[in-house]
């Protein structure tokens, strides 16, 4: 289920006089969009990807009405659940020598990454390169995402569990505009604050395995899906 932007507006109008609701409506999906991205709560289930003998990089499909910005930790080797270690380029080039050119039958690592200049498709890259085609092999993928930049809507559990934070969100952008009827900067750093806690709340939940910082209760630790 998702939730337009207009119901935030309830807890940003009020004390943002004079505002145009377009301009109110932007400072919420801009809020929003910065909170999932900085707090990588929200997330989305990928379908599993068969290797390709030879074949290195594996794009990803993007989400409906969604941005990826990443992928959440490692994912499993299909056939018997193993873990596929997340590890950096930086990280391969250190501990693993001649590594862009190992092949083998099961990857043991993998690396994200965006386009190749002339695509704006992410991927996922093994290492070491398949010598085989497997089925299914890349699974329990988990993408973080976030809203579109031109996005009327966000999942409803989120408007439920973050509206305070991203509406404060929202008044902190509108009252940091400088000669407006409802410019406030002093309340704005004050609203910037309660949406950074807000970001460093959620990022809590996703560390400590999916503990929820307002009720004590647990959910699933890669974040919020829908």
């Amino acid at each position: 289920m998702s939730t337009n932007y207009s119901a935030f507006l309830k807890n940003v109008l009020p004390e943002c006089p004079g505002v145009p609701y377009s301009v109110a409506f932007d400072a919420v999906r801009l809020a929003a969009i910065e909170f999932c991205k900085e707090s990588t709560v929200l997330t989305k289930n990928h379908a599993n990807i068969s290797l390709v003998a030879d074949q290195t990089a594996y794009a990803l499909t993007t989400p409906t009405d969604l941005d990826i910005q990443s992928v959440a930790g490692d994912i499993k080797y299909g056939p018997d659940g193993s873990i596929i270690f997340q590890r950096p380029r930086t990280y391969l080039s250190v501990e693993i020598p001649d590594w862009e050119n190992k092949t083998g039958i099961k990857p043991e690592f993998f690396y994200v990454s965006y386009g190749d200049g002339a695509t704006t498709t992410w991927y996922i890259n093994v290492v070491p390169k398949p010598t085989e085609a497997v089925t299914d092999a890349l699974a329990g993928i988990v993408l973080i995402c976030s809203p579109l930049n031109n996005s009327t809507t966000v999942p409803t559990i989120i408007y439920e569990k973050w509206l305070e934070e991203i509406a404060a969100g929202a008044k902190a952008r509108l009252m940091a505009m400088p000669t407006k009827e409802w410019s406030n900067p002093e309340l704005a750093g004050y609203y910037k604050g309660i949406f950074m806690k807000g970001v460093a709340d959620a990022l809590r939940f996703i560390q400590s395995g999916g503990k929820d910082t307002k009720t004590n209760k647990y959910r699933r630790a890669t974040g919020y899906y829908y």
